[in-house]
């Protein structure tokens, strides 16, 4: 049994390698085998990433999707916003609605925070509608963010392609919306833009695309176009449900969220917002602001009357249009202290809408001028 044993050849295993690796007949087939073992890690690595920047930009998938959040927020009283196929409605902005805008024909477009973005149901929006009104909305964008982004979307997204004259910017005007960081929910607008890594967000100076390269400019968007629509169908909300619960209630909320030092605040965000009205009139631009719908919870709040007293002498002086639709709505048509429900996102859309088609049907014309011939 031992003689047997020890008649067995035996190969070391560091000789075989080295006459492998001397055999050139073995080497090109090694060589493929290793470039097939990467390629195949690459594609599980990278796979992922392009099918979801794929789907991302499929309209059938983010209507899908759109459909599903409606139905959820039905059933769990959440708030609705069209967020097509991304994580959040700024990845849909940076992502779709932004490199897809048109401005060659001119526009409607509404500003402001997550208040005004309840107003415009863009979602079912006709093709047509959807070309030439937007809702560029952001949660938590105070005055000075306001002025930042107009500028950034004049300064590299060409806004206005076609003439001032022939786009209207709808301003709309909260005074829960006065907040400045570290408040509550307003450093959104700068996450927005710098979480991609191709823009920064400068406090003072606004939003400043990143020096770098096309292509690595191109790689860093469609990797967080992919990583949003992954999230879009992996992460919960984490916004809380909203119910009606009791007037006092939403007024200590709104209280809460100005901070103590409102007054102040407002010192130094609406001037912001008088230098975007003066920056739009100086390029031609018909500019109306909105008073937004709110529940009769914030009658009498000494922040709200306080606001009402500075911006509505400041609208008339600098001639720019003050629409009042703050009691629009009745109490019901709200899901909280002052996001709309789908009742009272219905009449102030109808408003805003007829207000676009007015000026849209003018040919970009102000009132008392003539349209095109």
């Amino acid at each position: 049994m031992s003689n047997s044993i020890a008649q067995i050849p035996t190969v070391d295993s560091r000789d075989e390698a080295i006459r492998i690796a001397s055999d050139k007949s073995a080497v090109p087939s090694l060589v493929r085998f290793q470039a097939l073992i990467g390629l195949a890690l690459l594609t599980v690595m990278i796979g992922p990433f392009v099918a979801a920047d794929l789907l991302a930009r499929s309209d059938t998938v983010a209507y899908w999707l759109s459909v599903k959040d409606l139905e959820s927020s039905q059933r769990t009283h959440r708030l609705f916003v069209n967020r097509g196929a991304y994580f959040d409605t700024g990845d849909k902005m940076l992502f779709h609605d932004l490199p897809r805008a048109d401005y060659s024909k001119g526009g409607v477009y509404l500003f402001g925070s997550s208040a005004a973005m309840y107003c415009l149901d863009d979602y079912h929006f006709s093709s047509e509608q959807a070309r030439i009104i937007h809702n560029y909305a952001v949660y938590g964008m105070n005055d000075k963010e306001l002025n930042h982004f107009l500028r950034f979307l004049v300064d590299y997204n060409g806004l206005l392609s076609a003439g001032g004259d022939k786009t209207m910017v709808m301003i709309g005007l909260a005074y829960t919306d006065v907040v400045e960081p570290p408040r509550l929910q307003s450093l959104y607008f700068p996450r927005y833009f710098t979480r991609a890594g191709v823009f920064r967000y400068d406090f003072e100076n606004g939003v400043i695309p990143v020096p770098m390269t096309g292509i690595e400019r191109f790689v860093r968007t469609e990797y967080a176009r992919g990583r949003s629509f992954i999230l879009r169908l992996t992460k919960i909300p984490d916004d809380p449900p909203h119910r009606l619960t009791s007037f006092n209630a939403f007024r200590e909320r709104a209280t809460e969220r100005l901070g103590a030092d409102w007054q102040g605040v407002m010192d130094r965000q609406i001037p912001q917002l008088a230098n975007t009205l003066d920056y739009l009139k100086s390029l031609n631009v018909h500019v109306v602001g909105v008073l937004l719908p709110e529940g009769t919870w914030h009658d009498g709040m000494p922040a709200h009357e306080e606001f009402l007293a500075r911006v509505k002498p400041m609208f008339a002086q600098k001639d720019v249009p003050l629409l009042d639709y703050s009691h629009l709505l009745v109490d019901g048509d709200f899901t909280d202290d002052c996001h709309n429900a789908p009742s009272g996102t219905k009449k102030i859309q109808a408003a805003l809408l007829r207000q676009a088609a007015e000026f849209l049907h003018r040919g970009g014309k102000r009132n008392g001028e003539s349209g095109p011939n």
